[in-house]
């Protein structure tokens, strides 16, 4: 984040980083008493989503590496 950022800007795109958790946390919150009667159903969610978090990973690593090869960079 600090390579590619304006360091005028710094401040505010760390602020931002936090965001995504904090609507995480904000989210599972809501169904705080959902997932304290069934903590099954957290388990669930937290696998799903880190599965398809892992896939879009895996799927940005090789499209970014096909890219790669073809502009001629290593």
């Amino acid at each position: 984040m600090t390579k590619y950022s304006n360091p005028k800007y710094l401040a505010i795109l760390s602020s931002l980083a936090f965001l995504p958790t904090r609507l995480i946390s904000l989210i599972f919150g809501l169904f705080n008493d959902k997932l304290y009667d069934n903590p099954m159903l957290g388990l669930k969610i937290g696998i799903v989503g880190m599965t398809i978090i892992g896939i879009g990973l895996i799927a940005y690593i090789l499209i970014n590496k096909k890219t790669t090869y073809n502009n001629g960079y290593k």
